[in-house]
């Protein structure tokens, strides 16, 4: 059974079409595509000169199918980004190891291009997909933190905090802590 979809390469996440399973994100195609490439180098046997790296290439590539597959049949909304993150990171990870193949030339030129090409895009289209859901959760996160110190009493400290592309802002109650801290120390 082959779930063939149209790959649309501006989106990770299928605009336009209705989304039934994770075999219907246009991100989780190109990452299968870019799974079998990796089992296709493996099988013609260009990785045999050094095992390691050919079972962590392998590794890596299933693990980016994986964790968006079960990341998308994930409840709640965070546990699927933290999968989707998973994902993000291998396909860094298969992108680091395609380098170290190249340089040992363990693939050819062409092989090597293409796995550049298909690693950086779709680290792109995860980086899309991520930014949508951080749009369903909320570009801002806020927690509240309950404290219980020595005294058995109990403080609440609240923080927030925004990340953007370039930096993560972080707002702490920084009076609220110290005053616990203050009180503690003083029982």
């Amino acid at each position: 059974m082959s779930h063939k979809r149209p790959i649309d390469s501006s989106s990770g996440t299928s605009r336009g079409r209705k989304i039934e399973g994770f075999e219907d994100l246009d991100v989780w195609v190109r990452c299968r595509e870019l799974a079998n490439f990796i089992c296709e180098i493996c099988e013609d046997g260009k990785l045999d000169r050094n095992r390691a790296l050919q079972h962590q290439m392998l590794r890596a590539s299933v693990s980016v199918v994986s964790n968006l597959g079960e990341g998308f049949n994930r409840r709640p909304v965070r546990e699927r980004i933290q999968f989707f993150n998973v994902a993000r990171g291998s396909v860094g990870e298969l992108r680091a190891q395609s380098y170290l193949a190249a340089d040992r030339k363990y693939v050819t030129i062409a092989d090597s291009a293409k796995l550049m090409d298909l690693t950086t895009h779709c680290g792109r289209l995860l980086g899309g997909l991520l930014r949508y859901m951080d749009t369903v959760v909320g570009a801002t996160k806020s927690f509240t933190s309950y404290s219980q110190g020595r005294s058995g009493r109990v403080s609440e400290i609240r923080a927030s905090f925004e990340e953007t592309e370039d930096e993560v802002s972080v707002d702490f109650d920084i009076e609220g802590y110290l005053a616990f801290l203050a009180s503690e120390e003083s029982n």
